[in-house]
């Protein structure tokens, strides 16, 4: 996951683009177990406001407005970038 203010990567060549992929979105990932072992599994997108609700005037909202629109890499990752050779 790694949407809690890492840097947002562009994602791989070939992945289609009716898939649930995205990139430059801030979330967290919701895990429910159910009674019979299961696990269902949830994305919770954040948007500039709830950033901006969550961080309680804690850092200057120009900061938070910047991280939204600028903390990501161009760069796509190549497969030796991933760990895969």
């Amino acid at each position: 996951m790694g949407t809690a203010g890492a840097v947002r990567y562009r994602l791989p060549p070939g992945v289609p683009v009716a898939t649930i992929a995205r990139t430059d979105v801030y979330g967290y990932l919701l895990a429910t177990v159910m009674s019979d072992g299961t696990i269902q599994f949830e994305f919770k997108e954040l948007g500039l406001e709830d950033l901006r609700n969550a961080n309680a005037g804690k850092t200057p909202d120009s900061l938070i407005g910047w991280c939204v629109a600028e903390n990501r890499n161009p760069q796509v990752p190549t497969p030796s970038a991933c760990g895969v050779e």
